[in-house]
Parts: structure tokens; sequence; C-alpha cells
């Protein structure tokens, strides 16, 4: 699936280098991933505001990486979400979820998945 942006990208690689590209990923998390001949392409993207994030591939398998980082949790205020009329009176962070509120299940979650302190 793609939108009037995504295929404009799409052209302007093709146009400058690539050979192929796909699109990766949805909405605002998406890639458009290229491949070919891509150093025009990269200066043509970067040079329309687009971010260029280069990136290889690897025959080494899955790898498990655990970070021990801080974590911060928002719990902003009310919003206009597909949860509504739930969310009209209380954040989406406090929606009773399976007897408590979402917050803490994404809290238990982490502390699940913390690092020991060394």
């Amino acid at each position: 699936m793609s939108n009037p942006q995504s295929r404009s990208v799409y052209e302007l690689g093709l146009e400058h280098g690539a050979v192929g590209g796909k699109l990766v990923g949805a909405a605002a998390a998406a890639f458009l991933m290229f491949t070919g001949r891509l150093s025009t392409a990269r200066n043509r993207m970067a040079g329309a505001g687009l971010e260029v994030v280069r990136f290889r591939f690897d025959f080494e398998g899955t790898k498990v990486c655990r970070v021990s980082l801080p974590v911060a949790m928002r719990a902003g205020g009310l919003a206009k979400t597909r949860l509504r009329p739930m969310t009209e009176t209380i954040p989406k962070a406090l929606v009773d979820v399976a007897g408590r509120p979402f917050a803490e299940h994404q809290r238990r979650y982490c502390a699940a998945r913390a690092s020991p302190a060394s």
C-alpha cells in the first residue's frame, strides 16, 4: 500500500540510481528501502529534506542485546482516540485493561525485562 508522497519518493529513487525499492513498516514508522547504485539517490533525497538511513545486512542470525536504560512512560491528557468514549474523562494510560490501568501493564512489562543492577 502506498500514498502519493511515498510514490513520489520511490520515483525519485528510481530516477537517480535505484533499481528497485520496498516500502517497509507503516504510517510514521515507514521506510523505503532501495537497492542499486545509490550515491546519487541518497544525495537527491537528502536534498529533498528526507532522512537517509544507511544500513547493512549480516548473516550471523538473531542477536539479543540487553541494555539497561531508564524508562519514561508517557501518560498524557485526554485525547480524541479510537478508545472514546472511555477516554472522554480519563487519559488512555488509565483505561482499565483486565482489571488494571494500561500504564500498570506497561510498568510491569518493563520491570520484568529490566537488567539486574550491577
